[in-house]
């Protein structure tokens, strides 16, 4: 299990940090989930271009590694709609919060470059620690309203 800190504010109105636990889900043990990631991969792709299951689910059926899976995992039953659905709402859900983080890493290592320009060559973990610092303050900011 992973801890995760939460701010909030206190029965005296002090800013405090909780931390609670998170719950990590099981491992996938689904069709889908246990195909090949780099097959994983290219079906959640798809999947965010908008293809529709019937276009998706003869070509995954089709592919070499995805009939050796079912074959050792399935006795060679082929993914079907409502696996697909499954994963739509699980593997494919958890894919593009995964995505999401990506791309906000993306985005402070895109700021922490702008600080090494502006702090002349400052240290990676100094310009990092600059935006997190700046993005905790907005995010207290936030969730404390005009109190600050």
């Amino acid at each position: 299990m992973r801890k995760s800190p939460k701010i909030m504010k206190n029965e005296n109105n002090q800013i405090v940090m909780k931390t609670t636990t998170l719950n990590q889900p099981a491992a996938r043990t689904g069709k889908i989930a246990r195909l090949p990631r780099h097959i994983r991969e290219d079906l959640n792709e798809r999947l965010q271009q908008g293809k529709e299951g019937k276009s998706l689910l003869p070509w995954l059926n089709s592919l070499e590694a995805t009939q050796d899976v079912l074959d050792l995992h399935f006795d060679g039953a082929p993914i079907n709609a409502q696996n697909l659905s499954e994963w739509r709402q699980g593997g494919y859900r958890e894919w593009l919060a995964d995505q999401q983080r990506r791309d906000v890493l993306r985005h402070v290592a895109d700021q922490a470059q702008g600080f090494e320009e502006a702090g002349e060559g400052a240290r990676m973990s100094d310009r990092l620690s600059s935006v997190l610092v700046a993005e905790l303050a907005v995010s207290i900011h936030a969730l404390l309203g005009d109190g600050l």
